[in-house]
């Protein structure tokens, strides 16, 4: 979505944009071009033991849920959304397709351990798109 001004009232949703934006791959960007978001000990804290509750309530390792909440809350706190981080624990491992709302969208935050050299952010073309943006996070 282009923007010229950071003024939210020329701010187009989602469901209006003409174009989806073009697919690429991550290992094609360089991560020193993005912001590397502090998250405080004190949040990694509180991240963890949602992600213990998680586990202990789905699939999924510990440290994977982990990963993926420390993914959210870079994406949600420059966006001043960390609020509406989902922390919800499902017994049935969905929530729903989306992790946190900002200014009316919804958006699935995708999360890849540093370890990876390659990391996509795939999207199923077949599947109903289950919120409104998508994004990968390196932790």
């Amino acid at each position: 979505m282009s923007n010229d001004t950071n003024d939210d009232t020329n701010d187009v949703s989602p469901p209006q944009e003409p174009t989806a934006t073009p697919l690429f791959s991550a290992a094609d960007l360089s991560i020193d071009d993005y912001p590397v978001v502090h998250i405080p000990e004190n949040r990694l804290y509180m991240l963890q033991e949602y992600a213990r509750r998680i586990a202990n309530a789905s699939k999924g390792s510990v440290d994977n849920h982990r990963t993926g909440k420390i993914g959210e809350d870079a994406v949600a706190k420059p966006l001043g959304a960390r609020e509406s981080i989902d922390l919800n624990v499902y017994t049935d491992g969905g929530d729903g397709g989306f992790d946190l709302t900002h200014r009316g969208a919804t958006i699935d935050v995708k999360t890849a351990g540093r370890h990876r050299c390659d990391p996509d952010l795939t999207v199923d073309a077949y599947e109903q798109l289950r919120a409104d943006y998508y994004v990968l996070s390196l932790s």
